[in-house]
């Protein structure tokens, strides 16, 4: 009569380790999936007109995932997105050293997304899909602007470039050097700035998407300085429109009102439903702050500190608090931290004058 109950044990250690190794593993390929990134180094010329008529190469380099999983898919915007380079052919291959490659006809814009194999790409978009569960990266180019990266807290950033205006705005983007630097004690410099008679604005979007957690800015810039028409912007964002494309924010500016003190604002998108936004002034002389907002499943706490602190060890230093909670709370899923410095409704600064600012670090704390 024992030796059924040993075999019973037996099964159920079994199984239970089974378990355990499939829930480690499980835990290892999500880890893996949360830092898969692409980008795309070569994008054809704008040379190359959009349309079914004309064809260019687009290649790039994917890091992250076992290539033999995953596959690139390529669309080329007209007027939608059109899969590359032919819809029963949508899968591009990864080369063992990450590389990629392909034909495509020309386009607007050009978008890479980084799949797992069971991903099926549709033939027309009218829309990119957002990062979620298949669709582990995406990295979007203008023709003749290949996507630039910058190292930048310990993380790796796309630099946001548009040949167009784009969203917010709409502005024009650029990723030159004199947009979007790096300096040699690792700060990070935006910086609005004017060529060939247009207002350039910047834009770091982190190619790893982070999840629920504590997210911390250190800036320094004189906010009340700020021109009245410049955004700077702290926040998360995908692409997927799902849950107001989870967008949690903190900004500063003073709103196109020159009159007014720059004020801040703590949002959870949409902005326009009851108790979504919560907008204060910042105090005079803040020319240095921890800002950070806290995402749990069912509530975001927002802070802004005076000075650099990750600890609160004095209250005197808290410049503003609030708690948003409630069905209202985006779920998070495939979402980036961005950082961007902007123009309210694309227009000119008023001063006509460029702006900089620094983030000297970007820390973020996963839930305990």
């Amino acid at each position: 009569m024992r030796r059924p109950q040993t075999v019973v044990r037996l099964d159920v250690a079994l199984l239970l380790g089974l378990a355990i190794s499939s829930a480690v593993s499980a835990q290892a390929q999500a880890k893996q999936d949360a830092a898969a990134s692409i980008t795309i180094t070569r994008v054809p010329p704008p040379t190359v007109k959009p349309g079914p008529n004309s064809w260019g190469r687009i290649a790039g380099t994917v890091s992250g995932p076992d290539a033999t999983l995953h596959k690139v898919v390529v669309y080329a915007l007209g007027d939608i997105w059109y899969v590359q380079p032919f819809t029963a052919a949508p899968y591009t291959d990864i080369g063992e050293d990450g590389q990629w490659e392909t034909d495509t006809h020309g386009g607007l814009e050009y978008a890479a997304l980084l799949v797992k194999s069971s991903y099926k790409p549709t033939a027309t978009r009218a829309m990119l899909p957002g990062v979620d569960d298949e669709v582990l990266a995406i990295v979007r180019a203008e023709p003749g602007v290949p996507t630039r990266t910058i190292s930048f807290s310990g993380y790796e950033w796309t630099v946001k470039s548009s040949g167009r205006r784009v969203g917010p705005g709409p502005n024009h983007f650029s990723a030159s050097t004199a947009n979007v630097s790096v300096d040699e004690q690792g700060r990070l410099h935006l910086r609005i700035t004017k060529a060939d008679d247009r207002w350039l604005c910047a834009e770091v979007i982190s190619r790893r998407s982070f999840g629920h957690g504590t997210y911390r800015f250190y800036v320094a810039a004189p906010v009340e300085t700020f021109d009245p028409n410049v955004v700077l912007g702290l926040f998360t964002w995908n692409d997927d429109a799902a849950y107001a494309h989870r967008e949690i924010d903190i900004e500063f500016s003073k709103w196109g009102n020159a009159a007014k003190p720059t004020s801040a604002q703590f949002v959870v998108q949409p902005s326009n439903r009851p108790d979504h936004l919560e907008r204060f002034d910042s105090p005079a002389g803040l020319t240095t702050a921890t800002c950070s907002f806290t995402w749990k499943k069912d509530a975001v706490a927002f802070r802004i500190l005076k000075g650099h602190v990750t600890a609160l060890a004095d209250p005197s230093l808290v410049v503003q608090e609030w708690t948003f909670s409630g069905p209202g709370v985006p779920a998070a899923g495939g979402e980036n931290a961005r950082i961007n410095l902007w123009l309210l409704g694309g227009r000119d600064p008023k001063a006509s004058r460029e702006t900089e600012v620094i983030i000297t670090n970007f820390e973020f704390e996963p839930l305990p």
